[in-house]
């Protein structure tokens, strides 16, 4: 029994590692990012703060992070790479900031259960936590609303909204 539970853990770092290493291999360059309008956000304000994520484009609208996940997921941006939790599990990532594009790279590693009570009725969050990774990742621009910043695809249409996590 224990020796199967080992392989398991040996099982779970593997895929861990693939996929930490096939997100960072496929770089997004900021040379393939279209046109765009100029950023309001400089560089150095993604670093400044870790952010709260307050919503986030789930594929047909804007919807509210906190009603979706028990807790708000968060991101932080440091020297090229991103972390944080998109709801459930964990968030990793690459960005590259050119003013006044910027191409982020976002996955999660989720690992266990994500399991969460909404109604009454037990609801998996893997799901949710995917579709906030694949709207971090089709950002293209961003501006800042007051203290909060706005993260928009090449439309201008917002994907990710951040406030500074208190």
């Amino acid at each position: 029994m224990a020796e199967r539970h080992k392989l398991k853990s040996i099982g779970v770092a593997a895929v861990a590692a693939i996929v930490v290493a096939m997100l960072f291999s496929a770089t997004a360059q900021p040379e393939q990012i279209p046109h765009i309008a100029p950023s309001t956000a400089p560089a150095e304000i993604l670093s400044r703060n870790a952010w709260t994520i307050e919503t986030y484009h789930d594929g047909s609208a804007l919807v509210s992070s906190s009603d979706i996940f028990p807790k708000p997921g968060w991101v932080t941006f440091s020297d090229g790479n991103l972390g944080g939790s998109p709801g459930c599990g964990s968030l990793i990532g690459m960005y590259h900031k050119r003013d006044p594009a910027i191409a982020i790279q976002a996955g999660a590693l989720l690992t266990g259960s994500c399991l969460s009570n909404r109604g009454g009725k037990p609801v998996d969050l893997l799901e949710d936590s995917r579709r906030v990774t694949e709207a971090l990742s089709r950002t293209h621009t961003i501006a800042s609303s007051g203290a909060r910043l706005i993260l928009q695809d090449g439309d201008g249409a917002t994907m990710v909204t951040l406030s500074p996590r208190e």
